[in-house]
């Protein structure tokens, strides 16, 4: 390779690896979207995360561990992209006046943070919201998920497969955050 096309690479790199120390670490991303199943229903399958691989397309399979040392139950999620263990922190059925909540948690090496699945009574039907606050430990692929993948990919892959169960198409809102950044 000539001097004058390294240049070029060397510029590129040094910019690559500068942007993704200005990336902030946290970020808030929610995806929701409306059903008309109801809230029952709903909290239902996403409660039951031994079953997520019927549903969630990215799972492939789950894996029940032994409860961590609070007593919260522990799942290995198989993906394609390796394995994700999650501890459930929180799992509270919907009623009439109150919202369910599933929150997960996740801690490894790249990422942590957590899932909460939110599903509230709208009309006859109901509202869905997934939230990620999550802190994505390695700069590059911090960087990866800012400029190239996005914060909401997974959020907006399990949402619109949770409505494909539902037989219902999905129109999706989303928005995202950095508070700390």
């Amino acid at each position: 390779m000539g001097r004058d096309a390294a240049l070029p690479l060397l510029l590129s790199c040094a910019f690559s690896l500068l942007s993704c120390a200005d990336v902030p670490a946290r970020h808030v991303a929610t995806v929701g979207t409306t059903l008309k199943a109801a809230p029952g229903d709903v909290f239902t399958v996403v409660a039951d995360l031994e079953h997520w691989p019927q549903w969630a397309t990215q799972v492939d399979r789950m894996v029940r561990q032994a409860d961590d040392a609070e007593g919260r139950p522990v799942w290995d999620m198989h993906m394609r992209q390796g394995v994700m263990r999650l501890v459930v922190s929180e799992s509270t059925p919907p009623e009439a006046t109150r919202p369910g909540k599933l929150v997960t948690l996740l801690d490894d090496d790249d990422f942590s943070g957590s899932w909460t699945w939110t599903i509230a009574q709208s009309g006859s039907g109901s509202d869905v919201e997934a939230t990620e606050d999550g802190v994505i430990h390695d700069p590059v692929m911090r960087a990866t998920a800012h400029y190239v993948v996005g914060y909401t990919s997974s959020l907006e892959s399990f949402v619109s497969d949770l409505a494909d169960h539902f037989g219902e198409k999905a129109s999706l809102h989303k928005s995202v955050s950095h508070p700390d950044g």
